[in-house]
Formats: structure tokens, C-alpha cells, sequence
């Protein structure tokens, strides 16, 4: 992959980066969840009841590409747009619009909203520290979006 360097967003997340990946990635989750008020980042589906919440951390640049744990390699996703977003059939582009991938158009599809979403912009952050990394967007549209 790719490679470029995140500032540190968070101290915390820093420090749980060092330990186990579990718990850093346990960290990740609890922050983009946070951060994200436990709602999808694409569509805004909610559901959180204690420690009951559907929206998952998605890392952009995988952790197996030597993604980091860094709340800008993360995007808080419900289970169906994680795993659209880990299978390539959408990225973000630089102003952070899905991008739906041209293959995806072609699939028999039928209650899979996100072939609506189209240039859509995603719900970010407010804190702008914690927005996507645009060069891991970047990465992701050139190494997992179907072409």
C-alpha cells in the first residue's frame, strides 16, 4: 500500500494502538461509534441500547494492508455498508460523496438502498481532526473499489 502518515488524532487511541489489536480495534469502534452519535456514517441507521450498537468501525486501509487503528482510517458503517465498503462495490471520493462503483450498477439488486445513494455525501465528524484521511480514501478507491 500506499504510504502516509497520520498525526496522532487522539492520545488514547494512540496508546491503545501499542496493545493488543483487539482492544485497539475495540477503541476504534468506541470512538467512531462516539463520534458518529452510534449512527451509520452512509445511511444514519441507529441502534444502540447499552452496549448494544449496530454501526461497526470499518477501516478504510485495511488492517492487513497495514491500516492503523487512527480514527482517520475509520468510518462508523452499518453491517451492510461495511461490507459494501470492505467488498469495493462504493468508495468516497475527496469531498466525501459515495462514489458507486460502476460494476456494482450491474448486480441484480432489490431493497439495497445504497444504489440510490449515488454522490451522496456521508455524515461526518464535526471535529474535522477525526474526518477520513483523504489519502486513505485514495487508497481504498485504487486498491478495493470494483473497477
Amino acid at each position: 500500500p500506499s504510504t502516509w502518515v497520520m498525526e496522532s488524532a487522539c492520545a488514547k487511541v494512540r496508546a491503545a494502538s501499542s496493545a493488543t489489536s483487539i482492544s485497539a480495534r475495540m477503541v476504534l469502534a468506541s470512538k467512531l461509534a462516539r463520534v458518529n452519535a452510534f449512527s451509520c456514517a452512509v445511511c444514519e441507521t441507529k441502534f444502540h441500547l447499552a452496549n448494544l450498537i449496530e454501526a461497526t468501525a470499518a477501516h478504510i486501509v485495511p488492517k492487513r494492508k497495514k491500516g492503523t487503528d487512527d480514527p482517520r482510517n475509520g468510518l462508523a458503517l452499518c453491517r451492510t455498508h461495511h461490507w459494501a465498503f470492505d467488498v469495493g462495490i462504493f468508495s468516497l471520493d475527496d469531498d466525501y460523496r459515495i462514489l458507486l462503483s460502476s460494476r456494482a450498477r450491474q448486480a441484480d439488486t432489490k431493497n439495497f438502498e445504497l444504489m440510490s445513494l449515488d454522490d451522496r455525501k456521508i455524515i461526518l465528524p464535526q471535529n474535522g481532526i477525526l474526518r477520513p484521511h483523504l489519502e486513505a480514501l485514495k487508497w481504498h478507491r485504487s486498491n478495493v473499489m470494483l473497477k
